[in-house]
């Protein structure tokens, strides 16, 4: 059972773990409290910029995990 989908084996999409979480912060708020404060780029996430679809793009993180 798969609770958070997970990506190429071993990323988490930060956005969708915010949601599943219930985090009460808004997301941008969450992530640089936490993820930019307490961990490393290229390490133990990764971002990209999401496609538009009409706004501007926004920024997605991915979490790094072992099984």
């Amino acid at each position: 059972m798969e609770l958070i989908k997970i990506y190429n084996g071993s990323l988490i999409n930060a956005r969708e773990l915010h949601s599943f979480l219930e985090v009460k912060v808004r997301f941008n708020d969450w992530v640089s409290r936490t993820l930019l404060n307490q961990f490393k780029e290229g390490i133990d996430f990764y971002s990209e910029l999401s496609k538009s679809t009409g706004g501007r793009p926004s920024k997605e993180y991915f979490l790094t995990f072992e099984s």
